[in-house]
């Protein structure tokens, strides 16, 4: 492919004349992410671009395993009917190149799919079913011989050949249960693989950036909102919400710009020990920017809820750490580490009913049943199955028989870390006995657990860059 095929290039350029700070740290933080992915045993296969000085100017990772994304209108905001405090030459970006907002359940991150001609015509046409409020889900197929999805450094898909299709719907629940327990996404300066670009051929327009934590809602108040020479008056919510500093969770307060959709959503749900576990986006223009309270992934005020959503934030936090490419730690780790955090949202936000203090330990074993099958336990340990994992065994029509069989995942858990490591032979372990007895063969698994370990690599290695504390951050 030559260089003047990439589009990296021009939208390096625009990015640098939008905001050279954040240029400056894209190029800071790739630098790190080029000496961790190379470094890695048996690296991901990505395809870098240099420039003169032979410093990295982005990468493109292809794919040959399929693509999952989840999309809807909180999550993707095309629905042009609404009025939302976006700029509608921003709509008509949009519309017309397709650039679509999307959570990419397979890498666990927001990203912005690029559909173009026909795929956009489509995708705005009056009958097309993403204009609706429930979430859709999509498969970009693993290539058979043609060139397949590729993924972007400056954190776009490209589909090439490969048209997306909508998924089987037999998964369509594990997806929306990565989305709301399996990834978060807290604020950082600079650029990050959840920052994307809404742009034409000559100008980036706006920078998104996407945080997702857990919040207790404050009181709300209207105010108007100034951005350049543009002007609108918005609902503005207080929040107190989980983030990380260092190493560490804290609590942040900040205040959002509530779209319609959600202020109508939250108001039936005020009252004593309400949370939300949503998305704040962060829309960055060269004459300013603000925050907005976007897409919602629950909401409520029940003890159990709010348990699963910590216990997901903690499990993600701790994989990212992990040697092991499924374990956490154990299940008493995992406890301890879930009620300090309830606890310090407790006072804070009052985020608990009184009887929460007394019950944590039936809400612990009763949420982490109702987590299955993308976390569970293993004896004493707690497993997170990665979504890469999953989108690569369902390639294979693995995934539901595997967990059709008793521990059928668990044991493909353990045969994934004996991949990564080489350290055993994995067709002669109890395990692939145990499931080559119930029709899975060993190479039949191994043609999906090998890909799984070269994206998970790249998976963690994607979200170091993403949090990293860069001592040059630049604009944010």
């Amino acid at each position: 492919m030559s260089h003047s095929s990439y589009q990296e290039f021009n939208l390096l350029n625009l990015l640098y004349q939008f905001n050279h700070g954040m240029y400056r740290n894209y190029r800071n933080k790739l630098e790190g992410f080029n000496e961790i992915t190379t470094s890695l045993p048996n690296p991901p296969s990505l395809d870098w671009r240099y420039d003169r000085n032979g410093q990295p100017l982005f990468f493109r990772m292809e794919f040959n395993t399929p693509l999952h994304f989840m999309l809807s209108h909180p999550i993707s905001r095309f629905k042009a009917p609404e009025d939302y405090p976006i700029r509608r030459g921003d709509h008509t970006l949009c519309l017309k190149l397709a650039i679509v907002p999307a959570f990419c359940v397979t890498l666990n991150t927001f990203t912005v799919i690029k559909l173009w001609n026909k795929g956009a015509i489509d995708l705005f046409s009056p009958t097309s079913e993403f204009l609706t409020e429930d979430n859709v889900f999509w498969e970009i197929p693993s290539p058979s011989q043609r060139l397949g999805p590729q993924y972007s450094s400056l954190n776009f898909v490209l589909k090439y050949g490969a048209d997306p299709h909508t998924a089987p719907t037999q998964y369509n629940d594990i997806m929306e249960m990565y989305f709301k327990y399996g990834f978060w996404s807290f604020p950082r300066p600079g650029f990050s693989c959840c920052s994307h670009m809404i742009h034409g051929i000559n100008r980036i327009s706006t920078i998104l950036k996407v945080a997702k934590s857990i919040y207790a809602l404050g009181e709300t108040f209207e105010k108007d909102i100034r951005i350049g020479f543009n002007q609108f008056r918005g609902t503005i919510i207080r929040l107190t919400g989980l983030t990380k500093h260092k190493g560490e969770f804290k609590l942040s307060n900040t205040h959002a710009v509530l779209t319609y959709d959600v202020a109508r959503e939250i108001e039936r749900f005020r009252g004593k020990g309400f949370f939300v576990n949503g998305v704040i986006s962060e829309f960055r223009r060269q004459s300013g920017g603000f925050y907005t309270f976007t897409t919602v992934a629950e909401l409520g005020y029940a003890d159990l809820d709010l348990m699963k959503s910590v216990i997901g934030m903690v499990v993600a936090d701790r994989f990212q750490r992990a040697d092991s490419l499924a374990s956490v730690g154990t299940i008493e780790e995992v406890r301890a580490e879930t009620e300090e955090l309830i606890e310090e949202l407790w006072p804070a936000g009052q985020l608990t009913t009184p009887t929460m203090a007394d019950g944590l330990k039936d809400l612990f074993e009763s949420a982490l049943l109702d987590l299955r099958p993308i976390i569970m336990n293993d004896d004493e340990e707690i497993l997170f199955i990665h979504p890469y994992m999953f989108s690569c065994l369902t390639e294979f029509d693995l995934f539901g028989r595997l967990r059709r069989i008793e521990n059928g995942l668990l044991y493909a858990l353990r045969l994934l870390d004996l991949n990564s490591t080489g350290t055993e032979d994995p067709s002669k372990t109890q395990e692939a006995t145990y499931l080559r007895q119930r029709g899975i063969t060993i190479d039949l698994l191994t043609r999906a657990l090998i890909p799984s370990v070269k994206g998970i690599r790249f998976c963690r290695a994607l979200n170091a860059w993403s949090q990293a504390e860069h001592a040059d951050n630049g604009s944010s």
